[in-house]
């Protein structure tokens, strides 16, 4: 038995976590995220998307189908993507409340 990462099982000697987003466009931005760090990592999981939800599942295939700490470096660098998406939400959420606009300016633009 390994001990998986927060938020991930194990199944099948494979790490797995789902994810639900609020829309496709989400879960696709989710998808690029997972698949650019993968091949950083030259370690790439098996995603199956149906819509809003996200499943993936991390094994080493040729290390005979098993769990390895590439599978949990991989698992554990996924799960500092939520760490730095709730702070974004959170100062988009907070920045839309307080009546900022986000709005990039152009040099020389002068700040509306």
């Amino acid at each position: 038995m390994v001990d998986a990462p927060h938020d991930w099982k194990e199944e099948n000697n494979s790490l797995v976590r789902e994810y639900e987003f609020t829309d496709f466009l989400e879960a696709m931005e989710f998808v690029n995220k997972v698949g650019y760090y993968s091949e950083k990592l030259k370690h790439h999981p098996d995603f199956e998307i149906k819509y809003n939800k996200v499943k993936l599942t991390i094994t080493t295939h040729d290390k005979g189908n098993k769990i390895t700490d590439k599978d949990i470096e991989l698992a554990k660098k996924i799960n500092s993507f939520d760490d730095v998406d709730l702070e974004e939400r959170d100062k988009k959420e907070e920045d839309e409340s307080s009546g900022k606009k986000g709005k990039k300016k152009n040099k020389g633009e002068e700040e509306e």
